[in-house]
């Protein structure tokens, strides 16, 4: 059992705030904070996408489909062409490409070339992408 010296000493420690918490987030979509990536891909929910995951330490993995769910820790791609739908893990996606609706690239093996060959289907609105 402390003594009264130890018990002395442990009153005098800085206590913490409660007085003031911060506030929880007021606006959220799918209860995901809307600072973290989780809520800006939830902003594309209903796009075409296309997902790198890095699994390991070098290898890079690419899942494509429509954005349908995001959650806090996952997301889920629905594959049009076989009808089905994969969950992913959030915290290996490394990059995420979008394409303008209706629009569905031919190959994504060199998503760069993809981009390109879009980009010449589809030149730019207003000088803009």
């Amino acid at each position: 059992m402390p003594d009264n010296e130890t018990m002395e000493n442990l009153s005098q420690m800085p206590q913490p705030l409660t007085e003031n918490p911060e506030p929880y987030p007021e606006e959220t979509q799918n209860g995901v904070d809307p600072e973290t990536i989780q809520e800006v891909i939830a902003l594309s929910v209903g796009s075409y996408v296309v997902v790198e995951f890095l699994i390991g330490t070098n290898n890079i993995v690419r899942k494509e489909g429509v954005l349908t769910a995001v959650g806090v820790s996952w997301l889920l791609l629905y594959d049009e062409s076989s009808g089905t739908s994969v969950v992913c893990d959030m915290y290996s996606v490394k990059f995420v490409t979008y394409f303008d609706p209706g629009v569905r690239p031919t190959d994504t093996g060199d998503l760069q070339s993809a981009q390109r060959q879009l980009l010449r289907q589809n030149p730019p609105r207003n000088g803009r992408r």
